[in-house]
């Protein structure tokens, strides 16, 4: 019985979305806690927060819910980017298998994985391996490409040579057809 109670209370809490610490009191001394008609749950504070339609969510628990995602995504931000004296982000660079030419974009842990990673941003779509976007495989975006259908690959450090690379010309050495 006490169990059931106890369901009963917190169930009724949670849809009249009354304050913590009220348990203690009888209902009707807890009506006057609920809150006003601006602060209660709604549609349109749970899109805000990114709830699924069926939830209601009050506009100052989206606004902590928006909060708490921003500091979330610049703490995987600060703890998967790494720097690399080999590999400077922004640097031109090859990439291996097939001479592959870009620049690098990102040096760190996507996804958690425990060795870095090097996004490289492609000069041309070359290669089984080549996605489009700055997204890992957990489909966070660690960097934003110069362009949004850009070819993308993310190798390790060893596959990835940087220096002096420059951009490969396609009508280098054709001659001058204006003559």
């Amino acid at each position: 019985a006490i169990v059931a109670q106890a369901i009963r209370t917190v169930t009724a809490r949670r849809l009249l979305l009354l304050p913590t610490g009220s348990l203690s009191r009888p209902p009707h001394a807890m009506a006057h806690d609920v809150a006003a008609p601006t602060e209660l749950a709604s549609a349109e504070a749970a899109a805000a927060a990114g709830a699924p339609e069926t939830v209601r969510v009050s506009a100052a628990t989206a606004a902590r819910i928006a909060a708490r995602e921003l500091s979330q995504a610049q703490a995987v931000a600060d703890s998967v980017a790494v720097e690399l004296p080999t590999h400077v982000v922004g640097s031109r660079c090859e990439v291996a298998p097939g001479g592959r030419r870009g620049t690098v974009r990102f040096v760190g842990h996507p996804g958690g994985v425990p060795r870095p990673l090097v996004g490289v941003e492609l000069d041309e779509p070359l290669g089984p391996d080549v996605q489009r976007g700055g997204h890992w495989l957990d489909g966070v975006d660690y960097f934003q490409p110069s362009n949004p259908d850009s070819a993308v690959v993310w190798k390790a450090p060893y596959d990835v040579v940087c220096g002096d690379f420059p951009e490969l010309d396609p009508f280098a050495g054709s001659g001058d057809s204006d003559d």
